[in-house]
């Protein structure tokens, strides 16, 4: 089969599939077949079928012309036609429409039994300068039809083309379904993804990160980056996210969003598509130009614009409607989790406040002990990340060290500001506070965690801690962390019954506990930090502690 090469018109006709499935079966029945879109140009045709047609066809156009007249005798009655070839054979043509729209033209013809008397035939042998009586002996030894079978046959190419052309439209309707099915499918997994992730105990960073690679796998992109707005004074500037190759550095992109973005999205609420950004964005210079594409929206919530999503360069094109709806979709889905996420940090501030208020109360007791509970606290904190604890169970070990003297609160002054020797009645009062303090908490379903570790921080490797006498496995890590970081804390502050011991004095006491009363693995993690340094972040953290007591006892 053979096509008019450069002139196949995308959108159209599928000529060239049309001609590999229809070219062999009317080849079968003796018919040459071309097809001509509605302006008249031939769009392919078949080789010529017989040796006759082979012939004329080889030496001359006459038969190419006489069939895009009638092709044209079709556009002009809007309906099937016939005329007879140059050869004297006939020539049928059919029109192709798609919703009452003319498409093309099918042309099919044959040479009849009786074309070698006609004088048609003559005048064609005649004009190409073929021998007469030779080509009527080779039309008479061919397979010919009678004349009388045109009708039929022209029903026949009519049936075949319309079937043809339902299946390629069926097959362009399916083709179009299977990639908005697979977009779909894309969006909706996507979707799933983000929304299982969407979990206001993680980090902001995490989600968001998340965010940035799925959109620049899904969409295929440069960049993909989110723009958070600084909220609260703990916020020292906007927080930015990104995946793939920034176009532009992060300072630049920041001036960007702000002073172009951002008025429009917080204008419309709607999402901007841009696949000119570069020239539409010139007059603001610098290296705009390298941002050819862009895609934007806005991550809103009761308090107006929380931040920008934007997607940079699409890889395989233009952003479309597609991109535009998925990018949308996850647009509301992390301004809903900015808002749930903004909610609980705002209770967990809430609740870190108050309880930093309730344990800095309890040290105010003891203008000594003021700031104990937070310098545990921290020290617990930097032990857990040392023993390669996940980020949420570093901040429950803050928690737990900040909670595990909360016992205390009802020990009589009398007992904690004395200054000699204990008796062993108030050694018994004091040793009841891990007790006490796991009763306190007990009740709190989100303090199940912590319980443990409030009671057990007196626990020693060796057996002989309170309260209950635990040993080596038998005490949880984290109550043996609590414990070292209360110890250490104790002996680098000053009492009422004597002074700071020296930073040296300190590190050969917990050496020489090492195993008995201190976890040894847990020893050389603390002792391999730079003591002194760490020592003057836990006296500020305890200056702002002495503040908020001060505070509380105002």
């Amino acid at each position: 089969m053979t096509s008019v090469a450069g002139k196949l018109r995308s959108g159209l006709l599928p000529v060239q599939p049309w001609l590999d499935r229809l070219g062999p079966r009317l080849r079968e029945l003796g018919l040459n077949l071309s097809f001509w879109d509605a302006g008249g140009e031939l769009l392919g045709m078949t080789e010529p079928c017989g040796p006759v047609c082979q012939q004329f066809r080889t030496r001359s156009d006459i038969c190419e012309q006489a069939m895009g007249r009638l092709a044209h005798e079709v556009r002009l009655e809007d309906g099937p036609c016939s005329a007879t070839c140059p050869a004297g054979g006939c020539m049928l043509a059919v029109p192709i429409h798609q919703r009452r729209r003319l498409l093309g033209v099918a042309v099919a013809c044959f040479l009849a039994r009786g074309s070698p008397e006609t004088e048609e035939f003559a005048r064609a042998c005649g004009q190409v300068r073929l021998d007469r009586q030779a080509m009527a002996d080779l039309c008479r030894r061919s397979d010919c039809h009678e004349a009388a079978c045109a009708k039929l046959l022209h029903s026949v190419l009519g049936w075949l083309v319309d079937d043809e052309h339902a299946k390629a439209v069926a097959e362009k309707e399916l083709a179009t379904l299977s990639i908005n099915l697979a977009n779909t499918y894309e969006e909706l997994s996507m979707l799933y993804r983000i929304s299982g992730s969407m979990r206001v105990t993680q980090s902001g960073t995490e989600f968001f990160k998340n965010i940035c690679r799925e959109l620049l796998e899904v969409i295929h992109l440069q960049a993909a980056v989110v723009l958070l707005h600084r909220r609260g004074r703990n916020d020292s500037a906007d927080r930015m996210e990104y995946a793939g190759q920034l176009p532009l550095p992060e300072a630049q992109l920041r001036q960007l969003f702000r002073r172009y973005l951002e008025p429009r999205l917080g204008a419309s609420r709607t999402a901007i598509v841009d696949n000119q950004f570069a020239t539409h964005a010139a007059h603001l210079g610098g290296q705009v130009g390298r941002i050819r594409t862009l895609i934007a929206v806005p991550l809103a919530g009761g308090e107006g614009l929380k931040g920008v999503l934007v997607g940079m360069n699409k890889l395989t094109g233009e952003f479309d409607s597609t991109d535009l709806k998925l990018i949308s979709s996850i647009g509301s889905q992390a301004g809903v989790f900015l808002e749930n996420y903004h909610l609980y940090e705002d209770l967990q501030d809430l609740l870190m406040g108050m309880l930093h208020a309730l344990t800095a109360s309890i040290d105010a007791k003891d203008p000594y002990t003021c700031g104990h509970s937070r310098r545990v606290a921290l020290i617990s904190r930097k032990l857990a990340e040392m023993s390669g604890f996940a980020p949420q169970r570093v901040g429950r070990m803050y928690l737990a060290g900040l909670l595990h003297d909360i016992g205390k609160i009802g020990m009589p002054e009398a007992v904690l500001l004395k200054t000699g020797r204990l008796t062993d009645e108030e050694y018994s009062a004091v040793k009841l506070h891990p007790e006490v303090g796991a009763r306190i908490l007990g009740g709190i379903r989100q303090m199940e965690d912590v319980v443990p570790v409030v009671l057990y921080h007196h626990e020693r490797p060796d057996g002989r801690g309170y309260p209950r006498g635990l040993a080596g496995a038998e005490i949880p890590i984290e109550a043996l962390i609590v414990g070292l970081a209360d110890g250490f804390d104790a002996m680098t502050s000053s009492r009422t019954y004597r002074a700071a011991m020296p930073l040296e004095a300190v590190i050969a006491e917990i050496r020489r506990c090492s195993g008995t009363q201190f976890d040894p693995r847990l020893v050389e993690r603390l002792l391999s930090l730079d003591l002194k340094a760490f020592l003057e972040e836990l006296r500020t953290a305890s200056a702002a502690e002495v503040e908020l007591a001060q505070g509380v006892h105002a």
